[in-house]
Order: C-alpha cells, then structure tokens, then sequence
C-alpha cells in the first residue's frame, strides 16, 4: 500500500467516484494510514469545501465508511471527524443539488443514528440541522399547493377567479426555476462527465458494512446440531406433554410465568447461535468463491504458458535429421593424452 502524504490523499479524493468500490479502496488506505487521522479529516474537510455540490455526498459516504469501519483499529477517526462532521453536514445540507442528494444525507444521518457512530450530543445537533432546513426551504410541491391555496380564497373575491390561480401557478413556476439556476450556478461552467449513479445494494454496503463476529461467538456445527436434537426432544413437543399442560389449572397456564421456563432460554440461545452461524457461513462461502476464481484464473494462466511451451517444443528442430559431424574425423584426445610425457 503507497505511503501517505497530503498531496497523495488529494489525489485519491479527486479520483473519488459514485460507486462503493471507489469508496471502499479509498477508505481501506485511510484506516491503514489511521495514524495521520488529524491531517486527514483536515484534508477531507477542504476538499468536500471546494467540491462540486453533486461531488459533496461521496465525502460524506467516504466518511460513514471510515468511521464505522475503523472503530476495531482505534478511535482515531471516529475522534477527529466528531469535531468537524456538523459543520461539514450543514455545508453539504445547505448545497443540495436535487432532492435525491436530500433523501440519501437523511439516509446515512438515520444509520447514525440507529447505531450510535457519534456520540449522542452530536446526532442532535445533526437532526436540528435537518430540521431547520425543512422550517427555512420548503418543498417544490409545498410552495405550489401554498401559492394555490391563497389563489383560491382569494377567488371568491374577484369577479375572475381563474385569474388568481394562474398567477398562483405562474408564481410558483417561477420561484421553481429561480431555485434550480441557483444551485446550478453554484456548479463549475466546465461540467465533467455523468457518474454513474451506485445501485441500491452498493449504498446498502457503503452505509451498512458487513457484520463482524468475534471468535467466541461462531459456534461449531456439532453444537448447532446438538441444540436443535436437544429441542426436538423437549416437552412442548411431545403430544401427552402438551395434553397434560392443557389440563392444569388456570393458576399454572399464566403467560406471565412463561419467561421462566428453561425451554424458552435454550429457544432464544438457540436462535442466536444460528444467526451467528449463518453469518459466519456466509462469509466463509464468500472467502471460498473468492479463492476459487483466483485459483480459476491461475490455472487459466497454467495452461496458456503450457500450451505456448509445447508449441515452442514442436518447432524446435529434429537433431535426428541432422548430419553427422563427427563421421570420418579422429577422436579427440584425452585428458591423458595431453598430459603424457611420451613424445
């Protein structure tokens, strides 16, 4: 992996893309890099400044993966980036270029949310950001139905009441076209390329990244096996069992007291150790299909050399076809005969 250096990490953001692979290379480097987090949230809080704003939701995506995944490594990055992300999340709330850009920043701030990433203090100061650009910027369609609503209690009171509605609709038109050039002013005259924009389960990985289990927690499949024979054979599935229960006295059928029964404990354990060992299964199928396509594409690379060698080997030329040197010349001399005293 390349040496750091702010002119490097520059580089990497302005080759940044729309996609989660882009994301996902650029923060690997980052957390390996984790030691020069301070310069790094620096860095990344200039660039997303002077970004393009259909540029400025990457920087926030490159930032729910760098905090989410580095929090095994260290608190490095989920430190530096909590004293910078409610202003960078203001900057980028109050730069929006459409309403998807909107939808996809509430997206990642509930995914905050829901699992902690900031501390608590800053998720509020996050939702009061969003909550004062919904007072301050209504809506397109909240302007056109509030403009067409004064428009027709102000009909009754004109002896042309359709006048009013499409002064009402021309006004809204208006301020509709009057947002949009501003935002597009704000973008650079030279426009670059369309990104191609991620699919849905790529932001899903980017925003959600792929649960880790610890050690401890993967049972083996003969434990998994055992708890399931362990439950088949419990009481509740036997039919006298069931029979019987259904004979006791109302006192005893209490669903209050069926939190202390053992059986429901080995149930909810069980439950547990199967998701973990669903997971786990999961990745290990996943590490498997990998190591098989590089194995595929080793042996492909295997057989091309081999069948370029045996093409070598059949133009070489038959040294069964060539004439015989030696025939007619005396034999060479041996070692004992150079060295010979005899003259």
């Amino acid at each position: 992996m390349s040496s750091f250096s702010p002119e490097a990490l520059t580089a990497k953001l302005n080759s940044l893309n729309n996609t989660a692979q882009s994301i996902q290379t650029v923060s690997l480097w980052l957390i390996h890099h984790r030691k020069h987090a301070k310069i790094i949230v620096k860095v990344w809080f200039s660039h997303l400044m002077k970004a393009k704003p259909s540029k400025k939701l990457i920087h926030i995506y490159l930032a729910n993966d760098v905090v989410q995944n580095s929090k095994k490594k260290g608190p490095e990055f989920n430190r530096e980036f909590s004293g910078i992300i409610v202003a960078a999340y203001k900057h980028v709330y109050s730069n929006l270029p459409d309403e998807k850009t909107l939808i996809s920043m509430q997206r990642v701030l509930k995914v905050w949310s829901d699992r902690s990433v900031f501390k608590r203090d800053i998720i509020q100061k996050l939702k009061a950001t969003v909550f004062a650009f919904k007072r301050s910027v209504p809506s397109f369609n909240d302007l056109t139905v509030d403009m067409l609503s004064k428009a027709n209690q102000n009909a009754g009171r004109h002896s042309r009441g359709g006048r009013g509605i499409r002064e009402a609709e021309s006004r809204a038109l208006r301020r509709r076209r009057s947002w949009r050039r501003r935002n597009d002013e704000k973008d650079e005259e030279s426009e670059e390329p369309t990104v191609k924009k991620p699919k849905i389960e790529e932001m899903e990985k980017i925003l959600q990244p792929e649960p880790t289990l610890n050690p401890e927690d993967i049972p083996e499949p003969e434990d998994v096996s055992q708890a399931l024979r362990d439950l088949e054979n419990s009481a509740s599935s036997d039919a006298t069992v069931r029979e019987k229960i259904a004979r006791l006295p109302p006192e005893v059928q209490d669903v209050s007291l069926l939190e202390k029964i053992k059986e429901l404990d080995d149930r909810g354990n069980l439950a547990k150790m199967l998701k973990n060992f669903t997971i786990h299964q999961d990745q290990e199928l996943k590490k498997a299909e990998e190591k098989l396509k590089e194995y595929d594409q080793k042996f492909k690379k295997v057989t091309t050399v081999r069948k370029e060698l045996e093409s070598h080997i059949q133009k070489l030329p038959d040294l069964t076809l060539l004439p015989d040197v030696t025939g007619g010349l005396a034999p060479l001399p041996s070692a004992g005969d150079l060295f010979s005293l005899e003259l």
